[in-house]
C-alpha cells in the first residue's frame, strides 16, 4: 500500500538514467601491457523510497587488452546512496558491491566500491558527477586490484 500510495500520487520513485565517464587503470610489466580503455558507459536504475537510502544499479561496459587480446567487460554496480540535503546541489556518498564478467574469457568476479559525488537538478534532468574507487576481489579480468573512476550521469 505504501508503494502505490506514490503512483496514486504521481511521483514514482524510480528513475533512469546513463553514465559514461573516464577510467584510469594500466599496467605495464616488462614488455607485457595490459590497460582497460578510458572510456565507460552504460544505463542505470536508481529506486528513491521516502526515509530510506536510494538504491542504485544498472550495466556499465568497457574493453580491457591484456596479452594483445581486448575483451568486453560488463560491470553490475549495486550502490546504497546516501543524498545530503542542500538547496540546489546535493552531495552524495555511495557504497555497495561491483560485479564483474568477462565473456570473452568466461571469468566472473567482484568487488567493494565506494563513490562520492554531487547531484545538480535542472528541472526534469539530474547531472551526476562522481568519483568511483572499486577494490577489486579477482584481478585476473583486469590489470590491478584497484579501479579509480570519474563518471557523469544524466538522470531523468
Amino acid at each position: 500500500m505504501f508503494l502505490l500510495s506514490g503512483v496514486a500520487y504521481g511521483q514514482l520513485p524510480v528513475s533512469f538514467g546513463v553514465k559514461a565517464g573516464g577510467v584510469w587503470n594500466e599496467l605495464t610489466s616488462g614488455s607485457l601491457q595490459s590497460r582497460i580503455f578510458p572510456l565507460k558507459a552504460g544505463p542505470y536504475v536508481e529506486v528513491s523510497l521516502p526515509f530510506l537510502p536510494t538504491i542504485e544499479t544498472g550495466v556499465m561496459f568497457e574493453r580491457f587488452t591484456g596479452l594483445g587480446v581486448a575483451n568486453a567487460v560488463y560491470q553490475v554496480p549495486v550502490l546504497v546512496k546516501k543524498r545530503f540535503n542542500a538547496v540546489a546541489v546535493k552531495p552524495f556518498l555511495a557504497g555497495g558491491a561491483t560485479f564483474r564478467m568477462v565473456p570473452g574469457r568466461s571469468e566472473k568476479s567482484g568487488g567493494a566500491t565506494v563513490a562520492a559525488g554531487l547531484t545538480v537538478g535542472l528541472l526534469p534532468v539530474k547531472i551526476e558527477p562522481e568519483f568511483r574507487y572499486t577494490r577489486w576481489v579477482n584481478t585476473s579480468a583486469v590489470p590491478r586490484s584497484g579501479q579509480v573512476e570519474f563518471l557523469v550521469g544524466l538522470r531523468f
